[in-house]
């Protein structure tokens, strides 16, 4: 499992997510907001 939200979104993904991309886990929505070349930098949660 991951230790961070950007990880608990790239493990779900199973690649690095590009901005826009979103996931429903929880009752909660996580959209991607920024990225850069490897990694997750903002979310919205």
């Amino acid at each position: 499992m991951s230790n961070t939200l950007a990880g608990l979104i790239v493990y779900r993904f199973r690649y690095i997510p590009i901005e826009g991309d979103a996931m429903t886990g929880e009752g909660h929505r996580l959209t991607v907001m920024e990225t850069a070349t490897r990694s997750v930098i903002e979310v919205r949660v």
